[in-house]
Order: structure tokens, then sequence, then C-alpha cells
């Protein structure tokens, strides 16, 4: 009787942890199946949109009661989140730094460019254009230079009046590379001495200012090169706004 009523209890025991086991199996493919649909939305999104969803859960974390707030998987989240905003806003504070001397130097290195083109087409001038002078000033010349052209006049020379006080937009095109540019202005092109010169560029283009407003303007161009400078392009007229 003795080993009978062993052996049942040890049946008894055995499906107990059966039992159990069943029901923990159960409770794990349950949560296994809820974790498996459990998603914070973090993938394929940008930076601000993750920081979002972190704050968001932060914000629910800190409605749970106080003994679950004392977890240390939730009790340092919401330091951990506010470092990564912190990070996140000092990297915009660079980037728009970064863009705005990005921009300053683009201004600054064409009016870099501007400048010595013109200084070195002025020297090659004084330099009269000849090749051991020029070499001797500190300008390059490309192996096989030779002397070419005077250059023609300027033509397709159009004016624009901008929406800036007293401001004018001149554009033409070159006969020829490596030209300076020289920007005559009257008031009255009828007589041949009121023409002023009042801009020089290495560019095919220019702006004039202070100009008086309303008032009607005629300009012309000519180019400079080794040679000598070109005839006068046609004058444009243009009414200042």
């Amino acid at each position: 009787m003795g080993d009978f009523a062993l052996g049942k209890r040890e049946n008894w025991i055995r499906v107990r942890k059966n039992a159990k086991d069943r029901l923990v199996s159960s409770a794990q493919r349950k949560g296994n199946h809820i974790m498996h649909n459990f998603k914070l939305g973090f993938r394929n999104c940008s930076a601000e949109q993750q920081l979002d969803i972190c704050h968001r859960v932060v914000a629910n974390l800190a409605r749970l009661p106080e003994e679950c707030q004392t977890e240390p998987a939730i009790a340092g989240v919401a330091d951990i989140v506010a470092a990564a905003q912190a990070s996140h806003d000092r990297i915009q504070t660079l980037r728009g730094a970064l863009k705005a001397e990005l921009s300053g130097r683009k201004d600054h290195l064409r009016a870099a460019r501007e400048a010595v083109t013109r200084a070195s087409l002025t020297t090659a001038r004084l330099m009269q254009f000849q090749p051991q002078q020029m070499i001797g000033a500190g300008l390059r010349l490309r192996a096989g230079w030779q002397r070419v052209g005077r250059p023609d006049a300027p033509t397709r020379l159009r004016a624009e009046a901008l929406d800036y006080d007293g401001r004018v937009r001149l554009r033409w095109k070159r006969s020829m590379r490596r030209c300076l540019f020289k920007i005559q202005m009257t008031r009255n092109p009828a007589r041949e001495g009121s023409w002023q010169l009042v801009a020089s560029s290495s560019q095919q283009s220019c702006e004039v200012a202070n100009l008086k407003r309303g008032g009607a303007y005629w300009f012309r161009v000519s180019a400079t090169n080794a040679q000598g400078e070109s005839p006068q392009s046609q004058p444009v007229r243009v009414r200042v706004k």
C-alpha cells in the first residue's frame, strides 16, 4: 500500500507539473505573438521623427504607477532621451552655422576670383603683355602661348532695372576669353563726351548702383586684352525703378 500511495502521489505531481508547463508555454506563445507585433516605428524614420517617438513614450511612462517607474529600464530613460534631444539641437545649430559659412565662402571666393583676375589682367597690360615681364610679375603662361588679336566689341548687351533702389544689371557676350570689360554710362548719348566709366569687370555681367530712380540711362561696354581695346558695343537704354 505504501508503494501504491507513493506512486499515486508521484503521478499527481507529474500531472500538475505538465499542466503548469502547458500554461507557461501558452503564456510564452501569447507573449511572443504580442512582441512579434510590437513596433515603435523607429525604422526608416528621420532623427526628428525618432525623437518624437521617444518623447511620446517617455510621456506615457511618466503616467505609470510609482512602483513601475523604479524599474532600472524605466527610471533612466527620460534622461537618455533628453541627452539625445540636446545632441540633436546642437547639431541643428551647427548645421545652420555651417550652411551660412558655406554660403559666405562661396561669395568670398567669387569676389576673390574676380579681383585676382582683374588685377592679373591689369598687371599684364602694365607689362605691355611681354611674356618675360609677365612671368617676372608672377603670371603663368600656358605652353605654346602666343599673342591673340584685339577683341571685337561685346555683343548682345542687355540692361535690366532691378527692384532694389537705383540698381541696374548688365549682361553681354564676349568675343574671346581673358578680357577685361569697361562699362560706360551716360544720360545724353547724343554728346560723345558725356560717356563716363562707371565700372569694370572680368565677367560677362555687372551691376551698377546708386542711380536716380525713374531716370533713363544709356550703357555701353568695351573689351580690353593684351592687344588693345575693342570698339564700343551698341548702347542700350534702361529706366531705373
